[in-house]
């Protein structure tokens, strides 16, 4: 769930935002490219719903890194405008869908512009459907006699 959670992000920025083509999932370098973003993952757990389905909810923050005028200061006005974007993009609907179809509801968005960054926290969750539990089937039956 974590690296299909991860790839429906990802194709959404690409889908969505073809502008910017480097994406960050592991340590940003020193001599990253900007734009860009860089996604993390900050939170996860599951819960059961009942005997047949269990709820796994994922929390990932995606950073934006705008890009950087001839002064070498933070474009503020691209910083901004990607806000506005990212807010249009994850709120457009309720939920995102994985490169594998799986469907993550989107349980927040939350964030927004940060020193010289762009800061989005996203819950997501999706049900799982357990694996039936299979018992051996009684062959004899054996009664005691009194």
């Amino acid at each position: 769930m974590y690296l299909d959670s991860l790839n429906a992000i990802r194709a959404l920025l690409k889908n969505s935002v073809p502008s910017v083509t480097t994406v960050y999932v592991d340590d940003v370098p020193a001599n990253f490219e900007q734009p860009s973003f860089f996604i993390e993952h900050v939170h996860s757990g599951s819960e059961d719903l009942n005997f047949t389905y269990m709820q796994f909810n994922i929390q990932w923050q995606l950073v934006y890194f705008p890009p950087r005028l001839k002064s070498g200061i933070p474009d503020r006005m691209n910083q901004l405008e990607m806000a506005e974007q990212l807010r249009g993009i994850f709120t457009a609907q309720p939920y995102l869908m994985s490169p594998t179809g799986r469907v993550y509801l989107i349980d927040s968005y939350d964030g927004g512009p940060r020193g010289d960054e762009l800061y989005i926290s996203i819950r997501l969750h999706t049900q799982l459907q357990r694996e039936k539990p299979t018992y051996e089937t009684m062959q004899q039956m054996h009664l005691k006699e009194e």
